[in-house]
């Protein structure tokens, strides 16, 4: 009985490992993809490469098999996917953000589902989202990995909206938002994983070595320390309510403290943020540029250091920013000016900090101070430079944000792992050589039984012999006897 107990329990549990979770390889999107906006290589084109930094994921589907691109947008509930059939007679829609590349296509598709021999199409109407002209129901097969080591796929027939003349001509988007605006879950790519018993429940994260990595991964359905035993304890996990205003903005909290150190003197900031992983930029809000306005205005009147803007295509408008000229005194004063901002919230239990290298850019004869700000802005906008930087995780049905309160430093799971992987190899090799003594032993002993036996053998082969021998010899002595 308790064997077979044994054996249950480790079926169930190879069950959820492999089955209960999703894991989608990350890429960062080329800089190629998006419209450019300004001239290469100039302040504001730089600053907009740091703030324009979408993820995208790849979707094997259909049969044959068709690689398709989707943008990770984690705070919509957009799950589409673009067909290259277009809608006849009618206008593709203007591009405003993204612009796939030639070089991009090499590689990818637009999803055919007229190619698809597996696909099924349920209905087409005219669309209800201002970005495509048609939007039609259908299913096809998609090839899902179902643990962190992304080995073996499945293949899972699901739900998906096909759109038609796409704005900005993406091949399709993933948004992790759980609800659309009418608390709505049949839609959204986290609702459909869940009603095809693909995920165990609503959490998920990214998971990247570095936070200015441009490959990861995101994993949904599980939690780091179900994933990685030997990098995260369920101990060092803690939660905190996101913002309770709505579900739709499941991706912010309030910190209790956001403030930074001048002089030996705190000086306080907005408490709320949110999360942000299409940009690598930090959001500041507008206290926080009339104080840094204030320690670099003298810079600036003897135009060493300078302001301009950039458009923010997604959320905020046109965003103010800061740079000055490249050389060792300047640098040693923005060093002096720029202190580390600290996030402090009780819940966690744990002080954030973004610090003065990750402020501070120096690209060519300019130094950039990374971050962006408007006049309307009273929260900070936290990019990749934090959010990737601290292990987060996400649970909107819960309305949780949840936090690994381990202090990691640069590339360490990146490091671990490599030190566990050659663990690995060592004790495999260790275990070959082993192995090929113990195998030596065993044909050498093998071989000198086997040498004893024929020596045996011979032995009584030459003993048979002399006697057969004698027998005869005495044999013809008796007959020659006899004649005689």
């Amino acid at each position: 009985m308790a064997k077979e107990f044994l054996f249950l329990s480790n079926t169930l549990f190879l069950i959820h490992y492999f089955y209960c979770t999703i894991v989608l390889p990350v890429e960062t999107l080329p800089r190629e993809n998006y419209k450019l906006t300004y001239e290469i290589n100039s302040t504001k084109d730089i600053m907009d490469q740091e703030n324009r930094n979408s993820f995208f994921t790849i979707f094997e589907m259909g049969a044959p098999v068709q690689k398709v691109p989707l943008i990770i947008k984690p705070k919509t509930n957009f799950y589409t996917i673009t067909s290259v059939n277009i809608v006849p007679n009618t206008t593709m829609p203007e591009i405003t953000k993204f612009n796939l590349s030639e070089n991009f296509f090499k590689t990818y598709d637009f999803y055919d589902e007229k190619k698809s021999n597996s696909h099924t199409l349920n209905w087409c109407r005219e669309s209800e989202f201002y970005f495509a002209e048609e939007c039609c129901s259908v299913n096809d097969t998609i090839l899902f990995y179902h643990n962190v080591n992304m080995k073996n796929k499945t293949e899972t027939n699901i739900y998906f909206e096909l759109m038609r003349n796409v704005q900005d001509n993406i091949t399709g988007e993933i948004g992790l938002n759980l609800y659309d605006a009418h608390r709505r879950i049949y839609n959204t790519f986290l609702g459909i994983m869940k009603t095809n018993n693909l995920i165990s429940n609503y959490y998920w994260y990214f998971d990247f070595d570095s936070w200015n990595d441009t490959k990861g991964k995101i994993v949904i359905g599980s939690l780091p320390h179900e994933d990685y035993p030997y990098l995260y304890s369920e101990k060092n996990l803690f939660f905190t309510n996101s913002n309770p205003s709505t579900r739709l903005t499941y991706m912010e909290m309030k910190f209790d403290k956001i403030y930074i150190i001048n002089n030996d003197t705190k000086i306080y900031f907005c408490n709320e943020a949110e999360f942000r992983y299409d940009s690598k930029i930090i959001i500041g809000d507008h206290e926080y540029e009339k104080y840094l306005l204030k320690q670099i205005d003298n810079l600036i009147k003897e135009k060493k250091c300078f302001n301009d803007t950039i458009r923010d295509f997604d959320y905020f408008g046109i965003m103010n920013f800061y740079y000055c000229k490249n050389d060792k005194e300047i640098k040693k004063k923005l060093e002096k000016i720029i202190s580390p901002i600290y996030f402090f919230s009780n819940d966690f239990n744990y002080t954030f900090e973004i610090n003065k290298d990750e402020i501070l850019r120096e690209k060519d004869e300019y130094i950039y101070i990374q971050m962006l700000f408007n006049d309307i802005t009273r929260k900070w906008s936290l990019g990749t430079v934090f959010s990737l930087k601290y292990k987060f995780v996400f649970n909107q049905d819960l309305g949780q944000i949840g936090f690994y309160k381990i202090k990691e430093g640069k590339n360490s799971n990146k490091n671990l792992i490599v030190l566990l992987k050659a663990g690995v190899i060592i004790l495999l090799c260790a275990f070959l050589i082993f192995l090929g003594i113990q195998i030596g032993k065993i044909l050498k002993k093998t071989r000198k039984k086997r040498a004893n036996e024929l020596t045996d053998e011979y032995d009584y082969y030459s003993e048979s012999k002399k006697e057969y021998k004698s027998d005869i010899n005495n044999d013809l002595i008796g007959n020659n006897n006899y004649i005689n």
